[in-house]
């Protein structure tokens, strides 16, 4: 804290943004330094406001959050109108898209029959959902050309492993996060996402950028603000197993379809753009 005030003090910071609202416990023993400084605070929230349960840890950082932050920003639309209900002290909330981090001209070969999943190997990715439907895939028997990739490092691997072998799997692999995470990107034919809860869903842009169709379960929040359904991929409903097994076995059928919402998924990305997103940020902090 003292490191923290003698900097805002010797560099006469004008706005200072807390990246993750579970950090605001690092800047309240110095909020009245920074407020007497004249200091504006912007909290930027990564998750969706259900995250947590009430009265947990990240439930009081979010309340902290609203009492002493000049804006709050979140990811979504929804989650702005969460706040909004949910914390009647907040002063502003805004909503602000996290960028596309990179733009490409290239496209994914969707001819390869790879399904392609990627994130952090923990609970909330449904990555053992995602094992589950894929067991209904093999079990029709009609695509044992196709592989599912599970692309991620986490405290689930062993189980998700594990999980792998007693279900049987054959033609599924989980590896480990990828330096070169572009080329899976290219030589995969759909996208999934089985998570059960998404701050945003920055890999779903990610995907988009390289024309892949998406499927994901329509869960809070970030998933059906990246996906019109029908339009760029398909949303389920949310940990509807054998709905999205259907869905997915549909896409990987039918190739034609993967091109169709393919050639439609990066038509919306300049929302994402960082020429679009960092305006919005530059009118927030010049308006406080």
């Amino acid at each position: 804290m003292k490191s923290i005030r003698h900097f805002c003090h010797k560099t006469k910071v004008e706005t200072l943004i807390v990246v993750e609202t579970y950090k605001i416990f690092n800047v309240l023993p110095a909020i009245r330094t920074i407020k007497k400084q004249g200091i504006k605070l912007i909290t930027w929230e990564h998750f969706n406001y259900f995250a947590d349960k009430k009265y947990s840890i990240r439930w009081w950082c979010r309340y902290f959050a609203a009492r002493y932050s000049d804006a709050v920003v979140v990811l979504g639309k929804e989650d702005k109108a969460n706040y909004m209900d949910n914390l009647k002290n907040i002063k502003r909330v805004e909503h602000i898209y996290n960028p596309v981090i990179f733009h490409t001209s290239e496209k994914a070969d969707l001819s390869v029959k790879r399904v392609l999943a990627v994130g952090r190997l923990e609970e909330q990715k449904g990555f053992d959902m995602l094992l589950d439907i894929w067991k209904q895939i093999e079990d029709k028997g009609e695509y044992d050309e196709w592989k599912l990739s599970i692309i991620g490092s986490g405290s689930k691997q062993q189980e998700l492993l594990e999980q792998k072998e007693s279900l049987g799997l054959k033609q599924v692999e989980i590896l480990p996060f990828q330096r070169r995470i572009e080329d899976f990107y290219k030589s995969s034919s759909v996208f999934v996402l089985s998570s059960r809860y998404e701050g945003f869903g920055l890999v779903l842009l990610e995907a988009q950028a390289y024309g892949l169709p998406l499927l994901s379960f329509d869960v809070k929040e970030g998933p059906n603000e990246i996906i019109t359904d029908g339009e760029n991929g398909y949303l389920v409903k949310a940990f509807d197993e054998k709905e999205f097994a259907e869905k997915l076995l549909y896409l990987m059928g039918d190739e034609k379809e993967r091109l169709r919402l393919g050639a439609n998924a990066d038509k919306d990305l300049w929302r994402f753009s960082q020429e679009n997103v960092i305006p919005q940020w530059i009118k927030l902090i010049e308006g406080l």
